[in-house]
């Protein structure tokens, strides 16, 4: 095969990629309540879909992706005022449905835009999630989670708490047999609210009042790649949280606690099979090989 259908052929896949990650980034956007939003969560997601066009304009998920900018931006209306998120939206609206017209999100685009320059409100329900775009999964990955494995939401205080923004200085992660132990490093401890995402599977964690280390700032990704996490991603959710979201493979039961000198959450990812870590110290069980639990315990 020529060089040029190469090169467009691995564009696309780049693009569906990208378009995974951003229908991804607008799931967790929309998780979060409108009022704990700032710009930057919104101008995330808009830079991530663009990003999807900007790759090569013929992908297949280039309309999906010009109409959810739309749909950010009207959002934004209702959330900071007219200016300049009205005249915004209507702009991505009719970009999308100039460059696409035989898409199926034309003619709501248009309406849309027309709605906006005849004085529409910014609040209507949420959009619908984005079409997912196909890819691979890996053959751990399993299509449905069992719904009791996971904790339902909930916000937890600390055990000590006290006054101040905190600070997030770093992330670690360990694998073994038994499951997955990621480490925050804090200077102190904070309320947490957790929760869990589907399509893809994934846990959050929303660490109030905290705000990222100056060399963390722009976020984190971490390539953990063991039987029941991908990833970690940690990232400035917003102004006064930062928000920890760990990408799953496997229905997993979670535990998760504060440890002190110096201050830093144990976060334990396991098989729902598996046993608990045992609290002291949360060493892996005594089954657990003798180099497993050398590498688990400097982990916490």
């Amino acid at each position: 095969m020529p060089a040029a259908p190469l090169q467009a052929a691995a564009k696309k896949e780049i693009a569906a990629s990208r378009y995974r990650h951003a229908a991804v980034l607008y799931e967790d956007l929309q998780a979060v309540p409108k009022l704990e939003l700032g710009l930057e969560q919104y101008r995330m997601v808009i830079e991530a879909f663009r990003l999807v066009h900007r790759t090569t304009p013929v992908s297949g998920y280039c309309d999906d992706a010009l109409y959810y900018v739309g749909e950010i931006y009207r959002a934004m209306i209702d959330r900071f005022g007219d200016n300049p998120y009205r005249a915004q939206a209507v702009e991505a609206y009719r970009y999308m449905a100039r460059n696409y017209p035989q898409s199926k999100w034309s003619k709501q685009a248009l309406a849309a835009a027309a709605d906006l320059e005849n004085g529409g409100s910014g609040s209507r329900p949420p959009a619908a999630q984005p079409p997912p775009a196909p890819g691979r999964r890996p053959a751990a990955v399993l299509t449905k989670a069992a719904p009791s494995s996971y904790p339902p939401r909930k916000v937890i205080a600390p055990p000590r708490p006290s006054k101040g923004t905190a600070s997030v200085n770093g992330i670690r992660h360990h694998s073994a047999d038994y499951g997955t132990r990621i480490v925050l490093d804090l200077d102190r401890q904070v309320s947490i609210k957790y929760d869990r995402l589907q399509k893809p599977d994934r846990l959050y964690f929303d660490l109030f009042d905290s705000r990222l280390a100056r060399r963390l700032i722009k976020g984190v990704t971490v390539g953990i790649d063991d039987a029941i996490v991908k990833t970690a991603r940690l990232a400035q959710n917003r102004r006064n949280a930062a928000r920890l979201v760990l990408d799953l493979r496997l229905a997993s039961a979670m535990d998760m606690l504060w440890l002190d000198n110096p201050p830093r959450l144990v976060i334990d990812i396991r098989n729902p099979n598996a046993p608990r870590m045992q609290r002291a110290g949360l060493r892996p069980p005594a089954s657990a090989p003798r180099s497993a639990r050398a590498a688990a315990e400097p982990a916490a």
